[in-house]
């Protein structure tokens, strides 16, 4: 009974110092859909080369831009810095139009989703388990 205790202790102790070790991570390719699908249901406008542009445009925009990326990204924060930060032609910076009035850089804003994202999804992966 001691051993059987010990060994479910161990093993709270384990998922409690290393909770990610228990999460199922999504893939790269998945974290970038989940960040275009973000992108697409935003009411948010996506300010890019001075125009404005509503979610769908700005989903539709960086999906063109990573394809014609191909295989050179590989990740999600590839995804963000390269495709949906700043114009490959003009060099400036995407900025996002908050619902409170502030602009932020798309960077940024996208970054902070990613992290978003990528905890929510841990959390309910560790609760299914």
């Amino acid at each position: 009974m001691l051993a059987k205790t010990l060994s479910i202790f161990i093993v709270m102790v384990w998922l409690w110092a290393f909770p990610a070790a228990a999460c199922e991570t999504l893939s790269e390719p998945q974290k970038i859909e989940q960040v275009l699908k973000l992108i697409e249901s935003s009411d948010m406008q996506f300010l890019r080369n001075g125009k404005a542009y509503d979610g769908a445009a700005a989903r539709k925009h960086m999906e063109e831009k990573w394809q014609y990326a191909g295989n050179k990204i590989t990740t999600a924060k590839q995804f963000i810095h390269y495709v949906g930060s700043k114009s490959s032609f003009t060099g400036e910076s995407y900025f996002v139009h908050l619902k409170d009035g502030k602009e932020m850089k798309s960077e940024t804003w996208l970054s902070e989703q990613l992290s978003i994202i990528e905890s929510n999804h841990c959390a309910s992966s560790m609760q299914k388990n």
